[in-house]
């Protein structure tokens, strides 16, 4: 699972910015690299004893390498043809133990043949001509008929291809996978089919852990699915599954994770780096008032094929009181009085960005209130006629912190106040980046410079990101909160913009992250001492 994290540095000589230092940690930046085209780098790949691996898209799709000190070494354009006429359709890149490889795809009309290739790439930069077929699809009804998907193991070992086959909505959802090395030798493939109708059925996430067995988290409607059944009775629209497959063994093992009559809000995966547990905390919501109530967690023996704890738990009132800036007396009126739903006494929509598991079998979950809406207004012009415009908002408003103890019960929730609204950008430089290091987790965010390090539950909005602080929240193994600035605001001018989306924690000590100027980005390396 990648780990998103964040931390700010400039040394003086680059950026005339203060260097810092703040919890241990110290941050390099790059030289500048022109942004050409409006190509933005979109993720980080991985690293190796040279450097890092970037991969920046705007339509067309390149692959960069930085070296230690992050500056650019070289960029290649993933624009790889199978013949002199037929251009292939860039998949993904993947940075195995040993190797750098690109998977491209290509569609046959005449055949109705659809074809995964793989090709290498140097450590110099250079693409080998030679593309490998991993996979291969024939009969289809077109080129959108399969959809290739790659996953790599937590070491790095162990290749997933993942096609999701999309003929007919009204048959039973079908996949198909396939598990190869970094030398593209087969270890296993099998087709499985659900039993539900793939129009009904959402496959919202998959891994392949260090053994090589594979793990799906889907949805499914059940209303759709068991119209006229007695036994959905509509007291549930959504159901979550884990579907777990054993290559040696050959066996399937689903798990339902149904709460009550509750319905699942948001649920993520994580395995441990033994892949001997699988974690899968979460929320849930009342299904009358779309408002989250409280945590859940299951752990399942992936070894025994068993759930070793299933648990839910509502949000206690002096956490409530915490988040919405109340007494825990209103709190609880609130709840006895049970009245309508509305923004200020519930919560709702807050998305997973990052799990941690520790070798005591403890769990800590970074969560965000994201969401978005659209606000269409419709003027006339003098001449009669009508402008329509939609202007979109993005919000990215309060994380929360959870930890679960080794017995799976919630052992505290911490909230971080924090305001971060934009239109029409998506939220390009809004939301947090996370990191762990010695069992404390930290988010960084850009932030308000007003807001200074008290952590109130009134937070004033983030503005510019050129223009914003860079904050720092550490949280303690108990869950308390210390806030701190890592660059601060420039007095004037426009200083360094950073994107937290894009940072990634790649290994224990080592953050990679990403900083706009004018026309201009850099790669930072944050190493932690």
């Amino acid at each position: 699972m990648k780990f998103i994290t964040h931390l700010l540095f400039v040394t003086a000589l680059m950026c005339n910015i203060p260097f810092l230092k703040a919890q241990e940690v110290a941050l390099q930046w790059g030289t500048s690299v022109k942004n050409i085209r409006g190509a933005t780098p979109t993720d980080v790949l991985g690293k190796d004893e040279t450097g890092f691996y970037i991969l920046k898209s705007m339509g067309d799709v390149w692959l960069e390498k930085f070296d230690n000190n992050m500056n650019r070494v070289w960029s290649i354009e993933m624009e790889i043809y199978l013949t002199k006429r037929e251009k292939t359709v860039f998949e993904a890149v993947l940075v195995t133990k040993n190797k750098i490889i690109v998977f491209t795809s290509l569609y046959n009309s005449k055949s109705d043949t659809k074809k995964l290739f793989a090709s290498y790439i140097s450590k110099d930069g250079k693409i080998d001509p030679k593309l490998y077929e991993v996979n291969s699809f024939t009969n289809l009804a077109s080129r959108r008929s399969v959809d290739y998907g790659l996953a790599l193991s937590d070491n790095k070992e162990t290749i997933l291809i993942f096609s999701n086959f999309k003929e007919k909505n009204t048959e039973k959802e079908k996949f198909h996978y396939k598990i190869i090395d970094e030398n593209f030798l087969q270890k296993s493939q099998s087709f499985v089919e659900l039993p539900y109708a793939g129009l009904n059925t959402y496959i919202m996430d998959y891994i392949v852990d260090n053994a090589g067995n594979i793990h799906m988290v889907y949805s499914v409607n059940l209303r759709n699915e068991e119209t006229g059944n007695k036994r959905n009775d509509d007291k549930i629209d959504f159901n979550y599954y884990i579907l777990s497959y054993y290559p040696a063994t050959k066996t399937f093992q689903e798990y339902d994770m149904r709460v009550g009559n509750y319905l699942i809000a948001e649920i993520k995966l994580i395995i441990d780096k033994e892949s001997r547990f699988m974690y899968v905390p979460g929320f849930y919501a009342e299904r009358s008032v779309n408002s989250l109530k409280g945590t859940i967690i299951s752990k399942i023996d992936l070894l025994n094929k068993k759930i070793v704890y299933a648990k839910e738990r509502p949000f206690d009132d002096a956490f409530l009181a915490v988040v919405f800036g109340k007494a825990i007396d209103d709190i609880h009126d609130r709840e006895a009085s049970k009245k309508k739903s509305n923004a200020n006494t519930h919560l709702y929509s807050y998305d997973i960005r990052d799990i941690f598991v520790n070798e005591n079998e403890e769990l800590v979950m970074v969560s965000e209130q994201y969401y978005m809406h659209a606000v269409t207004t419709t003027s006339t012009t003098a001449n009669g006629g009508t402008i329509t415009r939609t202007t979109y908002y993005y919000y990215y408003n309060n994380v929360m912190v959870t930890k679960f103890g080794s017995d799976g019960d919630r052992v505290w929730s911490s909230n971080i106040p924090k305001y971060q609204v934009t239109t029409n950008d998506g939220g390009f430089y809004s939301s947090i980046g996370v990191f762990q290091y010695n069992d404390m987790v930290y988010i960084f965010y850009n932030d308000n410079p007003d807001n200074g390090t008290a952590i109130t539950s009134r937070q004033l909005r983030t503005r510019n990101p050129q223009k914003s602080q860079l904050a720092l929240i550490s949280i303690s193994t108990s869950g308390e909160l210390k806030k701190s600035v890592l660059m601060r605001a420039p007095n004037k001018g426009k200083g360094i913009a950073t994107r937290p989306k894009f940072a990634t924690q790649v290994s224990d000590n080592q953050v990679i992250l990403l900083g706009y100027l004018p026309g201009e980005y850099k790669i930072g390396k944050i190493d932690l001492k």
